[in-house]
């Protein structure tokens, strides 16, 4: 498989930005998945967005992305506004140190799924202009759009050209995706990907704190990559974990343990 291989930050928060990106550099990634509180940070100290692409560029890494975006579907009023300028807000961020995907999280609770495609075709035309892609992450507690199916019937409701899906490997599995779904979508649909695994448990008790390295749990990873394959992906495949036993532990020693991990699962698909 010809993916690339992304450290979503998240997974080693403990580490100051200056350390996050020497232990992604140092265990072979090819980019860094962003978030926004490290970008803010950064600014807030004087930094400037030219100044954030040049860091990553200096240390051989690609911006894969950033996280996330979110209460922008089936808001009113006020509520609505603020949750698009702050998208605005990371849109312009991404134009800036250079990245197409910005992680647009649906939102948990029920409503309307055509009224929450509109939501996401006015956020994929805030976008366009900037030369970025919402990345759409359906999550498997959602109410609505809670598996892949159900995330490409928003795109083909949507059709913007600027839309995407994002696969997040936990989420597949919370939600009860079929393979059959991923299967059955076009090549050039699934924008980014977050990799993950998660142990055999009951779904209802799996939660986002319980991931853990890929090929140590039971999420069919070999099957999704396989899948992704055959549709020609070649993005990045970013490795995006909430353990608090890892946030304990060196992050150093978290992102060689993680490129490892990917780098096994990926030779053999």
């Amino acid at each position: 498989m010809k993916a690339k291989i992304s450290l979503n930050t998240i997974t080693i928060k403990q580490a100051t930005l200056d350390q996050k990106i020497r232990a992604i550099k140092e265990a072979g990634y090819q980019g860094i998945g962003l978030w926004k509180g490290d970008i803010r940070g950064f600014l807030k100290e004087g930094g400037t967005l030219d100044g954030y692409k040049k860091m990553l560029a200096d240390n051989g890494l690609e911006p894969a992305e950033i996280c996330f975006v979110g209460d922008w579907q089936w808001e009113e009023g006020e509520a609505r506004k603020v949750a698009f300028d702050k998208a605005k807000e990371a849109f312009e961020w991404a134009q800036g140190i250079g990245l197409r995907e910005v992680i647009a999280c649906v939102s948990g609770a029920k409503g309307d799924l055509a009224r929450g495609a509109d939501d996401y075709g006015d956020l994929c035309d805030l976008a366009a202009p900037f030369g970025v892609c919402p990345a759409l992450e359906f999550t498997g507690g959602a109410q609505t759009i809670n598996d892949i199916g159900t995330a490409w019937k928003v795109m083909q409701m949507v059709n913007r050209p600027n839309a995407g899906i994002l696969l997040d490997t936990f989420h597949f599995i919370k939600g009860e995706s079929k393979m059959e779904d991923l299967e059955a979508l076009p090549p050039g649909a699934v924008a980014c990907v977050h990799i993950n695994d998660a142990p055999d448990w009951p779904l209802e008790k799996l939660s986002d704190g319980d991931r853990v390295m890929p090929g140590k749990g039971a999420i069919p990873l070999d099957k999704i990559l396989g899948a992704l394959k055959r549709k020609g992906y070649e993005g990045f495949l970013s490795l995006e974990l909430f353990s608090e036993e890892l946030w304990a532990k060196d992050p150093f020693e978290v992102a060689k343990m993680g490129a490892e991990a990917l780098k096994k699962i990926v030779s053999a698909v």
